[in-house]
């Protein structure tokens, strides 16, 4: 094969290099490899196969049209269907060849390669397909079905001749430098595509951290800001006045509880809910007892331990007694005024951090921060295995094998340029 090739370039021996860009390289390729005889004999070969597939369409008409003969009337129905049955089966085969078949308009190498590598598979998916048909047609439809089965067998002649001619002028090599190209051009493709979703990544990394340092400079800008600092201001006197206010309640607990099982008894023998609820929650209670019902509660409280209706021994009732007497409007009215005063100043407080749009705008710049911050760790992953499947590609080891068949057939020193 390699004397064939290097006879049919042996002028072209001496060559000087000559550089080729890739997306020209294919057909650049088959232009030097492709000689006048060559075409012609690429001519020859679709014109005699256009003849055999007309051929083979008539000869399939003739057999799915032919009559069982008379010296066969005799054998048994049964078998006649059988035979019947491969016998379309056999027509409708042939006739699926026959349209598979595209012959081409035109002859260059590769569509040439291609409408041979095509023919061959079609005719030996054909013989599998049929070979039990045939043979069961013959017992019925010899006359008929012998002269397809001729024209098949010089379709096989014509395409063993084609590839002798292929292999005696070095072509088959040819197809195996073309695959090679195909196969830089396919890596190519997938490089490029990766290396432009790599620059689009890289663009939006790049965004993601501009944008990220812009809202910093912004948040930066507000937290060094007037309103910035009375809002701080406004933020610790809400949690000491919370603080004071928790404060309050505790004392309020404090000076309740001792009284609570007391208030208890004396709901069940009163039915006064008041008395269960300063009994149950003292300070809740007494937030909400605006008008200081805790008063007459009091003097009703202390009218039954007057009268004994609690069961309270002597040294329980002074108890009792001693805390009740602490216990005076005047007492109630400063607390009260106390855990109001707090807790009006609380939400003046609330109400100017409310209005303040500073709380949202960190809110809003912080959650943005923390989105590109996150964003850019994603694209920089994403960069780094874009560069990773970038680096696996065999691209360079690719076209060196390609550089290298081209100037094994060629018999000249070409190099394969990315433009």
């Amino acid at each position: 094969m390699f004397t064939k090739l290097k006879q049919l370039f042996q002028r072209k021996k001496n060559l000087p290099g000559v550089d080729v860009s890739l997306p020209k390289l294919l057909e650049w390729f088959d232009r030097h490899v492709q000689s006048a005889e060559s075409e012609r004999e690429f001519q020859r070969y679709v014109t005699q196969v256009g003849q055999l597939l007309q051929q083979l369409k008539e000869q399939a008409t003739v057999l799915e049209q032919a009559a069982i003969k008379e010296k066969d009337g005799g054998v048994d129905q049964k078998i006649k269907n059988v035979v019947l049955g491969h016998r379309n089966n056999y027509v409708r085969e042939v006739r699926r060849f026959s349209e598979l078949v595209e012959l081409p308009q035109t002859f260059p190498l590769g569509e040439m390669l291609r409408f041979h590598e095509l023919l061959q598979n079609y005719l030996t998916d054909l013989s599998q397909r049929t070979a039990k048909s045939y043979s069961a047609t013959q017992h019925l439809f010899f006359e008929e079905v012998e002269p397809l089965a001729e024209s098949l067998h010089q379709f096989s002649t014509q395409t063993e001749q084609f590839t002798t001619f292929l292999e005696q002028r070095g072509l088959l090599q040819v197809q195996e430098v073309r695959h090679h190209i195909a196969t830089l051009l396919a890596i190519r493709k997938q490089q490029e595509k990766l290396t432009q979703d790599l620059e689009l990544k890289k663009n939006r990394l790049q965004q993601a951290q501009h944008s990220k340092e812009q809202t910093s400079q912004r948040l930066t800008e507000i937290q060094e800001g007037e309103e910035y600092h009375r809002i701080l201001a406004l933020q610790d006197t809400k949690k000491s006045l919370e603080e004071d206010l928790e404060q309050v309640g505790q004392d309020i607990f404090a000076v309740f509880s001792p009284l609570s099982r007391v208030f208890r008894k004396y709901e069940k023998i009163s039915r006064n809910r008041l008395a269960g609820q300063y009994g149950a929650d003292p300070t809740t209670a007494f937030y909400q007892d605006d008008s200081l019902e805790i008063v007459p509660l009091l003097e009703g409280l202390r009218r039954a331990l007057d009268e004994g209706t609690l069961g309270l021994d002597e040294d329980e009732k002074e108890k009792v007694l001693s805390v009740i007497d602490k216990l005076t409007v005047a007492f109630f009215h400063e607390v009260f005024g106390k855990y109001q005063q707090l807790q009006e100043r609380k939400e003046d407080a609330l109400r100017q951090l409310a209005v303040s749009g500073v709380q949202n705008k960190l809110q809003e710049f912080n959650y943005k921060i923390d989105h590109f911050e996150s964003l850019s760790q994603k694209l920089q992953q994403d960069i780094e295995e874009a560069q990773a499947s970038l680096r696996l590609l065999p691209f360079d080891t690719q076209r060196q094998q390609v550089e290298q068949g081209l100037q094994k057939v060629l018999q000249q020193q070409v190099s394969v340029i990315i433009e």
